[in-house]
C-alpha cells in the first residue's frame, strides 16, 4: 500500500508524507476500513522505525495531496470524518499546493504511484490507443517561459516501455473529476465528460439541436462545479454520467449511431458555456415542464435573474407530460393525521400553475413539500378521491426550473437552433467560449 515516505516542514512544523498506490482503495472509509487503514499506517511507521515528532500526516499520490490526518498518542484521526476541530486545524495549513515543495526526485519512480483513470479504447486518441494508464509527475514552471507544461508517463500495456510526452497546461486545466457510484474516482477531459453526461441525461433520439443545448448546459454545470469546489458524481444529485461500456449496454446495436450523434453535438459546441453578466450560470434543467418553466424563487426560495418563468408549450405533446398515480386514502390519513378528504385543500397556485400552498388538516404545506412526501413527478397536480383512493394527476416532470429537455426537443423540431433554445429558457444570458 505505502511505498515511500519523506518529511517536509511547513511553518516550522514537521509533516510526514506517505506515498501510496491505488491498489488500495480509500474512497469509502467506513468504520471497518478506517480501522484497517489506521493499522496499515501504524505498521508502516513501526516497521520503518520512523521517528515522528509532528502531528500531521499527508497522504499523497505523486505530487497530489489526497488526504490529511492527525497522528497523536500513536493513533490516527481522520480529519474529514471525525472532528470538525481537526478539519480546521489541518486544512488551515495543508493545502493541495503543499506537495509542490516536495523534491519528487526522491520518490521511487519504479513504484506505482499513478492515479487510476477509467479509459475506454473507443474514445482514446489514435496515437495512444494502446495506453491504459497515465502517471502524472511534476509540474515545473520554466524560468525562460511563462507556459506551464505537464510531464506525462505512458506505460504501454504490452511492454515495459515507458514513453514521455509533454502537453501544454491548457489541456490539464480542463480535466473533470467524477466520483462514481462504484466508489471509484475518475478524471476525464472536459469534452469526454460532456459526452457521458449528454448520453445519460437526454435521450439520444432527440434532435441534434436539443443535444447541443444539453451539451452546453452539461459543460457549464461542470465548469461551475469545478470553480466552486462542488463534487461531481455520476447521479442526478449533480448531473448523471455514463461511460462507454454503459452506453453500449444502454443502446445495444444502436451504439455507434447514438454515440456518434452525441459526439457530433458535443464537438459542434466545443468550449461553449453559458454566462450571465460575465459569470457562469447555475445550469439547472429538468425533463418536462407543465407548459411553463418555474421561477427559481418558488423552488429554492431566492430569485435568480436568468431563471424566470417562460412559456414551454412544446412539452404538452411529450409522452412524459401527463401522469396519474393513486395513493390509498388510509396512507394519506396516517401520513398527515387527518380523517377526511375534506381536510385537504389547495390554497393557491403560482404564476406557472404549480401548487404553491396546500392545507392538509391544520397544517399548511408548500407544493414542493407535498411533491417530496408523496413522490410526485411535479408540483402541478390535481387531487380527486376515486374508490377510496387519492387520484393524483401531475403535469410535467422535475422541478421545472431552467431548460425543459422535452421542450428543447420540441423547439428543435420546429427549427430552433441551440442558441435560440438556450436564450429562450435562460433570460438575459450569453453563450461564450471558455
Amino acid at each position: 500500500m505505502i511505498n515511500k515516505h519523506l518529511f517536509i516542514k511547513k511553518n516550522n512544523e514537521e509533516i510526514l508524507v506517505l506515498f501510496f498506490d491505488f491498489n488500495y482503495e480509500i474512497g469509502n472509509l467506513n468504520k471497518k476500513k478506517r480501522k484497517n487503514f489506521k493499522s496499515s499506517i501504524n505498521s508502516y511507521i513501526k516497521n520503518n522505525n520512523i521517528k515522528f515528532n509532528g502531528k500531521k500526516i499527508a497522504l499523497a499520490l505523486g505530487t497530489v495531496l489526497v488526504a490529511t490526518l492527525i497522528y497523536s498518542n500513536n493513533d490516527l484521526y481522520f480529519n474529514k470524518f471525525e472532528d470538525s476541530n481537526l478539519i480546521n486545524y489541518t486544512d488551515s495549513s495543508i493545502s493541495t499546493t503543499l506537495l509542490k515543495e516536495i523534491d519528487t526526485s526522491s520518490v521511487d519512480k519504479n513504484k506505482n504511484v499513478a492515479e487510476k483513470r477509467e479509459v475506454d479504447k473507443e474514445t482514446q486518441n489514435k496515437d495512444n490507443n494502446t495506453t491504459n494508464k497515465q502517471s502524472t509527475t511534476t509540474k515545473k514552471e520554466s524560468s525562460t517561459s511563462k507556459k506551464n507544461t505537464t510531464v506525462t508517463e505512458n506505460k504501454n500495456t504490452n511492454s515495459n516501455t515507458t514513453t514521455t510526452s509533454i502537453t501544454n497546461n491548457t489541456t490539464t486545466k480542463n480535466m473533470i473529476t467524477v466520483h462514481r457510484s462504484n466508489n471509484k474516482v475518475v478524471e476525464l477531459e472536459l469534452e469526454e465528460y460532456v459526452i457521458g453526461v449528454v448520453a445519460a441525461e437526454m435521450p439520444a433520439s432527440f434532435n441534434i439541436e436539443a443535444l447541443k443545448s444539453q451539451a452546453i448546459l452539461a459543460r457549464t454545470y461542470a465548469l461551475k462545479s469545478k470553480k466552486t469546489g462542488k463534487k461531481l458524481t455520476d447521479t442526478v444529485s449533480t448531473q448523471a454520467y455514463i461511460d462507454i461500456n454503459q452506453m453500449k449496454s444502454k443502446w445495444g446495436n444502436d451504439f455507434n449511431k447514438y454515440y456518434n450523434k452525441i459526439k457530433e453535438a458535443v464537438s459542434a459546441t466545443k468550449s461553449l458555456c453559458i454566462k450571465y453578466n460575465g459569470t457562469l450560470i447555475d445550469a439547472v434543467y429538468h425533463s418536462t415542464s407543465n407548459g411553463y418553466t418555474e421561477d427559481a424563487s418558488f423552488v429554492w426560495g431566492h430569485s435568480v435573474p436568468y431563471l424566470k418563468t417562460v412559456e414551454s408549450s412544446w412539452d404538452k405533446s411529450a409522452s412524459s407530460y401527463l401522469r396519474t398515480t393513486y395513493k390509498e386514502m388510509d396512507f394519506i390519513y396516517k401520513t398527515f393525521g387527518i380523517t377526511s378528504f375534506d381536510d385537504i385543500k389547495i390554497i393557491n397556485r403560482n404564476s406557472s400553475g404549480r401548487v404553491e400552498k396546500i392545507q392538509i388538516g391544520d397544517a399548511t404545506y408548500e407544493g414542493t413539500d407535498i411533491r417530496e412526501l408523496l413522490g410526485l413527478r411535479s408540483t402541478d397536480f390535481d387531487l380527486e378521491v376515486v374508490d377510496n383512493q387519492l387520484k393524483i394527476t401531475t403535469r410535467g416532470y422535475g422541478h421545472g426550473v431552467g431548460m425543459s429537455q422535452y421542450g428543447a426537443n420540441g423547439m428543435a423540431k420546429e427549427g430552433y437552433t441551440y442558441d435560440k433554445i438556450l436564450k429562450h429558457y435562460y433570460t438575459g444570458i450569453t453563450i461564450e467560449k471558455i
